[in-house]
């Protein structure tokens, strides 16, 4: 958090089963304060990123 802005970044991995499709890579989402004090998303950006596959059941490890 800085001051009136906080940030999250991390892996996904979304999957369809039913057309055999995985989606990897990584998220960056960012708030805000507006002026009541409410937190307020202000940015919400992915990327590909082959990374994402160690989220795959049978690939995680302690610290992923």
């Amino acid at each position: 958090m800085f001051g009136d802005a906080a940030f999250v970044t991390g892996k996904f991995l979304a999957v369809d089963l039913s057309k055999r499709v995985e989606d990897p890579g990584y998220y960056l989402i960012v708030v805000r304060k507006d002026k009541s004090g409410a937190w307020r998303l202000y940015r919400d950006i992915d990327t590909p990123s082959p990374d994402g596959l160690s989220l795959k059941p049978g690939n995680l490890k302690p610290g992923n």
